[in-house]
């Protein structure tokens, strides 16, 4: 194989697109299409670690960060008023709600405190949510459950 072979071979190899995994970008935006979808029209406390779905979604919507945990999950959860939680991977890989026996008790089997647990299509995350918003609203979304990974 001569030099000019190699290096045309190499240059090719490095042009050619790669395929991977969609973008966070992209699971943000079928994240907030999902959960549009589910048309709410009460307060929701949205728990997340992405940065602000809230201010794609009618003002229902409020936006409750993973930096402001500073005690117990259930308190901070009751403080708060948490009724939906975007369960992502930096959200379960946060060190404030990783060492805290009480979220990873919830997180296991969030229907012992009254939320059903959702899939978000098109992505790995999940929704979990207080199941009274979803009993009570009429909505058109056929959201998928899955697992966590």
């Amino acid at each position: 194989m001569s030099l000019l072979t190699l290096l045309v071979g190499t240059l090719f190899l490095f042009q050619t697109p790669i395929i991977s995994e969609p973008s966070t970008e992209l699971h943000v935006r079928r994240a907030i299409d999902f959960l549009d979808s589910l048309q709410l029209h009460q307060k929701v406390q949205l728990l997340e670690a992405e940065g602000g779905f809230h201010f794609y979604l009618p003002t229902n919507w409020s936006r409750v960060a993973e930096y402001e945990k500073t005690e117990s999950y259930t308190a901070f959860a009751r403080r708060r008023r948490i009724n939906a939680i975007m369960l992502t991977e930096r959200l379960a890989k946060d060190s404030r709600f990783k060492s805290d026996s009480q979220w990873q008790d919830f997180v296991s089997n969030p229907t012992n405190s009254g939320f059903a647990r959702l899939g978000v299509t098109g992505t790995p995350w999940q929704l979990l949510i207080r199941k009274e918003l979803l009993h009570q609203e009429t909505s058109n979304a056929e959201p998928e459950v899955a697992p966590y990974r």
